[in-house]
């Protein structure tokens, strides 16, 4: 469990991102605003109940447990490869090694299941960016899909 304090910081964090977005969607226009809008109350409102638990909290015991930082580093070092390699190879190999990698690495040992769900995250991704919003997708030097 994240000590309270940690919850604290980031409850007040999300609250000045959240007002700086609402603030900021003023100057757009009215259909435009709305997205923006939306999203920081509801930020807002997440944040108050995060605040709220945090504050609940203050008194109980921290039990110190072992970070990944380790893991952390190597997801992350995974996606800035991702973003060099996504041109080249195109959305679909590039994010079958992502998310498989990903899940890898966060200690999922199936090897099987960490491809099938590689798989069905990329066709909804898929399906919901190229065929719903009809975004074009990076196709690489193979040109798949």
């Amino acid at each position: 469990m994240i000590s309270w304090y940690v919850d604290l910081f980031l409850s007040f964090f999300l609250f000045i991102i959240s007002g700086f977005v609402y603030i900021q969607s003023a100057g757009f226009p009215e259909v435009s605003a709305k997205f923006p809008r939306l999203t920081a109350v509801f930020t807002i409102i997440l944040a108050l109940f995060l605040m709220i638990s945090a504050i609940k909290r203050r008194n109980e015991e921290y039990a110190k447990t072992d970070n990944n930082y380790l893991i952390v580093c190597k997801i992350i070092a995974g996606l800035i490869i991702y973003s060099l390699v996504l041109k080249v190879f195109g959305y679909l190999i590039s994010t079958i090694m992502l998310t498989s990698y990903t899940i890898f690495t966060m200690k999922y040992s199936k090897k099987k299941n960490i491809l099938l769900i590689s798989c069905v995250v990329i066709l909804v991704i898929y399906l919901i960016f190229k065929v719903l919003l009809q975004i074009p997708l990076p196709r690489g030097f193979l040109n798949v899909i």
